[in-house]
């Protein structure tokens, strides 16, 4: 029996939570694996098998944000989090934060416990000094790096033997679409993140090509209260209040892909882009920027799907609107992204994190 234990901040929400989930409530079918999930906070977002064990590091009155709480919080941070992989006795600890991974190589170090650091987010987004230190200095002394794409794989192998491209696991069943698609051109992820996913730029995109293409809607969907207001006002100064829609976050995310004909990415840097991923699984023909990092892994241009290069915005309303013009060059892409999000089914990927646990 190989004992894992996962860490991570949060459950609540978040694509490293979520990839977490899947891998978690695999491994855990597996009759040779015993899964334990570590987390700051209790409560989860996603639901995971009954086999797993979830544990917190702090309870739910410690969470109040009275100054003695953080203060308590810190002074027990490091016995606790030692205390945690002691009595998981883990065969491996995968970190599943940046961050965190530190923290767990040092413990799992000291303690002769295999450590395996997941980096969930491309190499040019989080910068600064400590977060050099951990990656060029502390990363070293991990059993192994995990990494999402080959942009990442080449920068990190140039100072690191040990890493690993597994990509993230598709979180949706992948099927082979709905026949009942409706003129939709869907965006999801975190309104309150809207530069980073760029839904500014493509509030213009659709600003320019909505009246060639009347009976097309654009729908962003997505948590945040204050990135919806602001993209509320964008709508409102392009005169679009009645072909955009803001419906905030949806449990159904999976179903809306399934029923929209296109899904847009033009984010300014990814780590992977699950969504991405999510839509193709889905059957939306698929348009996206080319940005660092993780769009280039999934979509190849022209067969695919199609891949802009990164913010050439007039090139963006080209392709954009060529799929909207297109129903043959749409369902082309439908079907061919369906049978390439197969690669990235959970037993597929599972069989690269089983060669390291």
């Amino acid at each position: 029996m190989k004992r894992v234990l996962f860490v991570v901040s949060i459950l609540s929400s978040g694509g490293a939570a979520r990839v977490l989930s899947v891998l978690g409530n695999y491994f855990s079918n597996e009759k040779d694996f015993q899964v334990s999930v570590l987390t700051h906070i209790h409560g989860s977002g996603y639901d995971f098998d009954s086999r797993v064990l979830l544990q917190a590091l702090y309870s739910k009155d410690e969470l109040r944000s009275s100054l003695w709480n953080k203060i308590w919080r810190r002074i027990v941070y490091w016995p606790r989090l030692v205390r945690a992989v002691l009595r998981n006795r883990p065969d491996t600890v995968v970190v599943f934060l940046r961050g965190m991974n530190w923290r767990l190589i040092i413990i799992c170090r000291i303690l002769g416990i295999r450590v395996v650091a997941a980096e969930h987010t491309n190499h040019l987004a989080e910068r600064g000094f400590w977060t050099w230190v951990e990656r060029r200095w502390v990363y070293p002394f991990a059993s192994a790096l995990t990494v999402l794409t080959e942009f990442d794989r080449r920068h990190y192998a140039t100072y690191l033997n040990q890493v690993r491209l597994i990509p993230n696991p598709a979180s949706f069943p992948v099927t082979g679409g709905n026949s009942a698609r409706r003129k939709i051109i869907l965006a999801a992820g975190s309104l309150d993140r809207w530069y980073i996913k760029g839904f500014d730029t493509l509030i213009d995109v659709f600003s320019r090509l909505s009246s060639n293409h009347p009976d097309w809607k654009l729908r962003i969907v997505g948590p945040g209260d204050k990135g919806r207001m602001h993209l509320i006002k964008l709508v409102q100064e392009k005169g679009l209040e009645k072909k955009v829609e803001l419906p905030g976050f949806s449990s159904i995310l999976d179903q809306e892909m399934a029923e929209s004909e296109v899904f847009c990415l033009t984010s300014r840097h990814e780590g992977f882009s699950m969504v991405l991923l999510e839509a193709m699984s889905k059957g939306c023909a698929c348009i996206s920027f080319d940005c660092p990092a993780g769009p280039a892994d999934l979509l190849e241009n022209g067969l695919h799907g199609v891949l802009i290069p990164h913010r050439d915005i007039d090139a963006f309303c080209l392709g954009l609107d060529g799929l909207l013009g297109s129903e043959k060059l749409r369902y082309k892409y439908s079907r061919s992204a369906i049978e390439f999000s197969r690669n990235y089914e959970v037993e597929k990927v599972a069989m690269h994190w089983r060669e390291i646990l």
